[in-house]
């Protein structure tokens, strides 16, 4: 009989109103140190930031390999009990990396020369180390799962231009997510919109993308995706969530990571997935603008030609019983746009579909399993019928 192990790092989820003053009220008795996000406010945030004892540092613009090392090192000088993050995708990813950084130097070389050479890094721990803090992360947004999830994206310079390496290892798993509907108040509608997207697409990519050894795996990812597009049937219907909406919408995101839709599969279940992060890269835009154009494409890919983009019969079950039967290019096109998650303006610019596919390969074909049964011409293929 074969059997299954899963490592977890047990990460203690703070859901409600309220949650991140109530947590930064019981840390401040301790030595905490805080990054937060200077667009974000809230009383105890205030608080911490106006108090001269409290060491705080506004969080970088985005997660590059330098701005990290810079953050571990003042996570090393101030030495705090408790390191609070308050912020975005950007923010947490800084955090949990600069966190495990300060206890492990060498993880920065080892980051730089995975990119000369691959786009994933994984650390292969099945323990977590012992940590020199704990490490709590407050979203103010939904649909990464950062705060949850053992994984960052860094930004690193390679021999193929900008890139970034998916870094993995219980050790970047924070202890405490705090999921506070009023941190996401001022979120942009089209970014709520967006999140709750990237829910759908992490789901529906994986299940279709993969097969799990778990058997209750694909029937929580036929619930996960389910609940996303009712959400954002809601928010193109209200124009917006209220605060209730984005509690779920955050949980949401939280449980497509921490529940058992995305375990025991191959890594990167989703080929979307991998291909939109090196589109992202290259063309400059973000990542999940690259999935919203490429999602329509990468449905008719499945339909049309099966594994390895995925299983048709697979997919017809989340069109039927998700995604309101828009199973191909067309109604996937006017279903995004329904939802206000426009793509007709997104195109690959100056950059050659035959270069691109050639860097996704060099990145993510072999060694790494991410792309197994891909070819530079498949992949270029794909981008020219996306034109």
């Amino acid at each position: 009989m074969n059997t299954l192990t899963v490592h977890r790092y047990p990460t203690e989820v703070h859901a409600g109103a309220g949650a991140l003053d109530g947590y930064l009220a019981h840390v401040a008795r301790d030595c905490c140190a805080v990054l937060y996000d200077p667009a974000i406010s809230s009383p105890g945030l205030d608080s911490l930031v106006n108090d001269s004892g409290v060491p705080t540092r506004t969080a970088p613009a985005s997660p590059d390999l330098d701005a990290i090392v810079e953050v571990s090192q003042w996570v090393g000088a101030v030495s705090p009990t408790h390191l609070v993050a308050v912020g975005g995708g950007t923010t947490m990813d800084v955090a949990k990396a600069a966190h495990a950084m300060a206890d492990d130097p060498s993880l920065r070389g080892r980051i730089a020369r995975t990119a000369s050479r691959a786009g994933a890094l994984p650390l292969h721990s099945t323990t977590p180390t012992r940590r020199s803090r704990s490490l709590a992360v407050a979203a103010t947004t939904f649909g990464t799962g950062s705060e949850v999830s053992p994984v960052v994206s860094v930004g690193v310079p390679s021999p193929h231009g900008p890139c970034r390496v998916l870094v993995s290892g219980l050790d970047l798993a924070p202890d405490t997510a705090i999921l506070d509907p009023s941190l996401t108040s001022t979120l942009p509608s089209h970014l709520g919109r967006y999140g709750i997207f990237e829910i759908l697409a992490r789901a529906v990519g994986a299940d279709v993308g993969s097969v799990s050894s778990i058997p209750t795996a694909s029937a929580e990812a036929l619930s996960l995706a389910v609940q996303a597009c009712d959400l954002l049937d809601t928010a193109a219907r209200d124009a917006g969530l209220d605060s209730s909406s984005r509690l779920a919408a955050s949980l949401l995101s939280a449980q497509s990571h921490l529940g058992w839709a995305l375990q025991g599969r191959p890594p990167a279940p989703s080929p979307l997935w991998v291909i939109c992060d090196e589109v992202a890269s290259t063309i400059g835009c973000t990542k999940l603008e690259a999935t919203a154009w490429l999602w329509p494409h990468w449905l008719r890919a499945v339909k049309t030609h099966g594994m390895p983009w995925g299983d048709p019969q697979r997919l017809q079950r989340h069109a039927n019983q998700a995604l309101r039967g828009a199973d191909d290019r067309d109604t996937a096109q006017a279903q995004l746009n329904r939802w206000g998650i426009p793509t007709e303006s997104m195109d690959m610019g100056p950059h050659d579909p035959d270069d691109l596919a050639a860097r996704i390969i060099a990145r993510w074909g072999a060694p790494l399993p991410m792309l197994r049964g891909f070819t530079r011409e498949s992949i270029a293929a794909f981008f020219a019928g996306a034109q």
